[in-house]
C-alpha cells in the first residue's frame, strides 16, 4: 500500500481541499496523511517514509525563501516523487514548480480522473506502482 503525505500551505483557510483529495485516495487504496503546515509536514516526511508528497500551495506568494529552500532541499535529500496541487497556473507558479524539483503538477480545478492519473504518473516515475 503506497504512502501519501498531502502537506498544505498554512495560509488555507480550511482543510477541506486537503480533505477532499486525501478521501479520493483513501478510496482508492492509498495511505494517506494530511498535514497544515508546511514545516511540519516536511518534518514528517523526513523522519516517516512516504511514497509521494503533494503539495496544495494555493499561496505561494506568500511562503517565505526560507520555506521554499527547505522544500527543495528535503526533496532532494528525500528522493521521494512529489506533486504540486496549485489554482495558480501563472508563469511564475510554473517556473517555482521546476525550481524546486517537484515531480509533476495540477492546476485546480480538476477531475478525480485528473488526480488519479497524475499520482499515477508520479508513482511510475519512481516505478512504485
Amino acid at each position: 500500500m503506497s504512502r501519501i503525505l498531502i502537506i498544505e500551505d498554512n495560509y488555507s483557510s480550511s482543510l477541506e481541499f486537503g480533505t477532499n483529495i486525501a478521501q479520493i485516495l483513501d478510496m482508492e487504496g492509498f495511505k494517506i496523511a494530511l498535514i497544515s503546515n508546511i514545516a511540519v509536514g516536511l518534518n514528517l516526511a523526513v523522519n516517516l517514509e512516504f511514497d509521494l508528497i503533494i503539495f496544495e500551495l494555493n499561496f505561494y506568494s506568500l511562503i517565505t525563501e526560507d520555506i521554499l529552500k527547505r522544500i527543495k532541499s528535503s526533496l532532494k535529500n528525500l528522493q521521494v516523487s512529489s506533486l504540486l496541487i496549485t489554482a495558480n497556473y501563472e508563469f511564475e507558479a510554473i517556473s517555482l514548480i521546476k525550481e524546486l524539483g517537484i515531480s509533476d503538477y495540477l492546476i485546480a480545478p480538476f477531475t478525480k480522473r485528473d488526480l488519479l492519473a497524475v499520482v499515477t504518473n508520479c508513482f511510475l516515475e519512481h516505478q512504485i506502482v
